[in-house]
């Protein structure tokens, strides 16, 4: 290392001039650290609001429906169905309207069924309606093959009980006659649904129209490796998805994979 020295000046004038180069030095060095700061804070503050609003994009807002189980039907009607007995008080006051259907298995802890503009769907549609309500019900936990459901007209479902009754929440009256559906088969295929973005369950006829499918039955494959698998299939379809978020898409019991 070479020190340049003046040979017309004192040691000590020669030392103390280059502690002052040394200041002089060591304060551009702090400068620049500063500068370089400031540079990185600013551009951290334009980097933040794109990164949010890349966020806010990848973002889904979940439609109305999603709180309850939900389906669409091959003719795109939608069904919904609670998930208990509050939601279930719900599905019926707030969502059951004069052009719809109601569906409910004759089954314990059957959820409640709404077929919206049911009255106008096709056979078709109530038939995937009726298999909403069979699938969701106890039947599946109890290893049925198929179940027995019944559809109404809005106007037939009432909260007002008989005379010395009364109804608990979730709990409502048929009045009428009820258009039976004979042995529903308890089967149930859950997809993926790009253009919405979300997992999709519900009967064969609504879901083999998607690209993949996984369909199951009641078996006796516990519910947590039946999600396992279907992740793992999702994921094999570049697909990632959440254990819960499968989860809501299943009836509660074990089950079997037919294909």
């Amino acid at each position: 290392m070479e020190i340049e020295i003046y040979y017309n000046k004192s040691a000590g004038k020669n030392a103390d001039l280059k502690y002052k180069q040394k200041q002089k030095i060591e304060q551009k060095i702090k400068g620049l650290k500063k500068a370089q700061k400031n540079t990185q804070e600013k551009q951290q503050q334009i980097e933040r609001p794109e990164k949010q609003q890349l966020k806010k994009i990848i973002k889904r807002d979940k439609e109305w429906y999603e709180k309850y189980r939900w389906c669409f039907t091959s003719n795109n009607y939608l069904v919904i169905a609670g998930r208990d007995a509050k939601s279930n008080e719900v599905v019926v006051k707030k969502h059951l309207e004069e052009k719809d259907l109601y569906f409910h298995a004759d089954a314990h802890g059957a959820p409640h069924v709404v077929l919206k503009k049911g009255k106008e769907a096709q056979e078709i549609d109530k038939q995937e309606a009726a298999t909403i309500a069979a699938v969701f019900s106890s039947a599946w936990k109890n290893n049925y093959f198929s179940q027995e459901v019944y559809s109404v007209t809005a106007e037939q479902v009432t909260k007002t009980p008989k005379s010395g009754e009364s109804l608990g929440t979730g709990a409502f009256v048929i009045r009428g006659s009820r258009t039976y559906y004979k042995k529903i088969i308890l089967e149930l295929l859950v997809s993926f649904d790009k253009q919405k973005k979300t997992i999709v369950s519900g009967p064969r006829t609504a879901i083999e129209k998607y690209p993949f499918y996984v369909a199951l039955k009641p078996g006796s494959l516990k519910k947590s490796e039946t999600i396992k698998i279907i992740k793992q299939k999702l994921k094999e379809k570049q697909i990632n998805a959440d254990s819960s978020e499968i989860d809501l898409f299943l009836p509660t019991g074990s089950f079997e994979i037919i294909d």
